[in-house]
C-alpha cells in the first residue's frame, strides 16, 4: 500500500518533482527537506497508532485543531522549529 493515500495525499501542497529540484537529473533532497519529510512520516506513524488506521491519521492532519490556534497540523511542517 502506498504511504500517501487518502485525504492527505489529495490535500497536501504540490511538491515539485525531484527532476525539477536538481539540474543534473539526479534526485537529491536538501537536509532540511529530508528532515521535514522524516518528521512528517513520524507524525503520520504516531497518529496511525492513536487513530487506529492510516486514513484516519491522514484526515487528522488536514483538519483545523483548536489546540493549534485553528491551524492544521500539516501546516506546522512548513514552519521552522
Amino acid at each position: 500500500m502506498p504511504m500517501w493515500t487518502g485525504a492527505a495525499s489529495r490535500n497536501m501542497a504540490r511538491v515539485p518533482t525531484e527532476k525539477r529540484n536538481s539540474e543534473d537529473g539526479k534526485s537529491y533532497r536538501s537536509i532540511e527537506q529530508g528532515s521535514r519529510l522524516w518528521q512528517f512520516a513520524e507524525a503520520i506513524s504516531r497518529a496511525t497508532v492513536v487513530f487506529g488506521d492510516q486514513e484516519a491519521a491522514e484526515k487528522c492532519m488536514i483538519v483545523c485543531a483548536l489546540g493549534l490556534r485553528n491551524y492544521r497540523p500539516i501546516d506546522l511542517f512548513a514552519t521552522s522549529p
